[in-house]
């Protein structure tokens, strides 16, 4: 099944156990607990000290289950600021306050006359990286309640399979020792943060198994297999485990001096005890011919040689790279844009998108509505915003494209989005947990105003014209909104041809 401690596992059940409780209040199990347990309050501020073995069994659950949930923020009335989980990086909490503040509520940091963040007020009481994710987390332009969520899965529903991974992290944070972190956050960098080191899969999956100790090292085979001894097979001056092996050994000691007259040592770790792991597998395994000298000429020509630079037209959408190889330039140019399709006639159909930049955190968005002959009705546009995602900028995108082009929806409307989760999330009947979720229900009560819609999601080469107008308000003109014309410098997508159906 892939799970490999059954008591770590066990604790993930009893997690979603909890999980259950939580979210289905209204159940004959969750109202007899309650009634029990914890009268006043909810579920997780409950506490015990004489209880039966079940609700024992769900309070060790209940404690996995805090580590993972979080707040979707609506009015900001149920949350508190200091004490709960709602920044959606690190440990989920706001790390420091800068000052002395009596502000206890989410909602205390919200300006309710223009539904957004109050960004003087957040700055000065939050350091700045947390100041800047609160700011990218999307507020709703309605009164709704906030939502718990599942902060690991994108759902924001609980799934055993990620709380298995969450417990087994943790257990791993505890066995670590003498870590520490200078982010803000309590985060840790990922561990290919050398350039030279990120292209090499290899040694990303090497350095994550020296981390969490599952390397195949004497020690852990001894405790696997009753035949094997733990001291190492090359020296045999204490037991190997991984920090021996990379560092102690002999021969890892003659690598790391041998390179200390071409680097400085200590910068290029990671990539030492990746060879060093080399060297060791090559005594045991092979004939152990690998000298130290042959390293030296791998270790230096690999930071020697440049870095492969993201080409220009590599970039897809202007979200995220993509590595999917791309045919050369000019077939590229010559290539045909597919057509866009006609809507039944007496329908409009409403183009929307997205484009965001994740390393500035900017976006901005683009809608076209056409009428089933393929003209232009109207076109709006804007830039400048903040947003924690891709995703987050398509929510935004649908809202504002329908708030701001509703007048001249006046006719049944096709609204095409190439977001596939947005898309589902819309289409789905149970309540959204996602982080979109206060977009969500703006969008569903702007849904409700027009005359009737459907949700299509489309191919990101058939959004191109919405896309392109979203690049024009990112690079160009950040706002504008126009009727029965689209900019000057946009192509649209070509019509595809009248049929029956479409002309009668």
């Amino acid at each position: 099944m892939g799970f490999k401690d059954l008591h770590l596992f066990n604790h993930a059940l009893l997690a979603s156990q909890a999980w259950r409780l939580l979210t289905v209040p209204n159940s004959l199990c969750a109202r007899v607990m309650k009634a029990k347990y914890f009268p006043v309050g909810n579920l997780i501020d409950a506490f015990t000290r004489d209880a039966s073995p079940c609700w024992r069994g769900i309070e060790h659950g209940l404690e996995l289950l805090k580590k993972g949930t979080i707040w979707r923020i609506g009015n900001g009335q149920s949350v508190n600021i200091w004490r709960d989980n709602w920044i959606p990086t690190g440990n989920l909490k706001l790390s420091v306050s800068l000052s002395r503040s009596r502000l206890r509520g989410v909602s205390d940091l919200i300006a309710r006359d223009i539904h957004a963040w109050n960004e003087e007020c957040i700055r000065s009481i939050c350091i700045p990286p947390d100041a800047e994710e609160i700011l990218k987390i999307p507020l709703p332009q309605s009164d709704i309640p906030d939502q718990i969520a599942w902060h690991f899965e994108t759902s924001g529903r609980f799934s055993v399979r990620s709380a298995y991974r969450l417990a087994l992290q943790n257990h791993c944070n505890e066995l670590s020792k003498g870590q520490i972190s200078n982010s803000p956050d309590g985060g840790r960098p990922p561990l290919g943060t050398n350039l030279e080191f990120q292209s090499s899969v290899k040694g990303a999956r090497f350095c994550l198994k020296l981390a969490t100790d599952s390397l195949a090292v004497q020690q852990n085979r001894a405790r696997r297999l009753p035949n094997q001894l733990p001291t190492c097979q090359i020296c045999g001056s204490e037991p190997e485990d991984g920090y021996h092996a990379v560092m102690n050994c002999t021969r890892a000691r003659a690598l790391r001096t041998a390179m200390k007259d071409h680097w400085e040592v200590r910068a290029k770790l990671l990539l030492l005890w990746c060879r060093a792991w080399h060297h060791r597998n090559n005594i045991i395994f092979n004939h152990g011919n690998c000298p130290v000298s042959a390293s030296i000429t791998v270790l230096t020509g690999a930071i020697s040689a440049p870095t492969p630079a993201l080409e220009p037209d590599r970039l897809l959408k202007g979200k995220e790279s993509a590595d999917i190889p791309k045919p050369p330039s000019d077939c590229a140019r010559s290539a045909p844009r597919p057509c866009w399709s006609r809507p039944k006639p007496g329908w409009l159909k409403l183009n929307v998108d997205a484009s965001f930049i994740s390393s500035s955190g900017q976006g901005a968005w683009g809608a076209i509505i056409r009428n089933h002959e393929g003209q232009p009705v109207g076109s709006a546009w804007a830039g400048g915003i903040k947003a924690p995602n891709a995703e987050t900028m398509e929510s935004i995108a649908v809202r504002e494209g329908i708030r701001s082009m509703r007048q001249l929806l006046c006719r049944p409307v096709i609204i095409e989005c190439d977001c596939q989760h947005l898309i589902k999330e819309l289409t789905c009947t149970s309540p959204s947990r996602a982080a979109i979720f206060p977009l969500l229900a703006d969008i569903a009560e702007l849904l409700k105003g027009l005359p009737d819609y459907e949700l299509l999601k489309i191919p990101r080469l058939a959004n191109m014209a919405a896309h392109d107008l979203a690049a024009f308000a990112r690079i160009g003109v950040s706002s504008g909104l126009r009727t029965g014309s689209v900019p000057e410098s946009l192509r649209l997508d070509p019509v595809e041809p009248c049929n029956e159906f479409c002309c009668n």
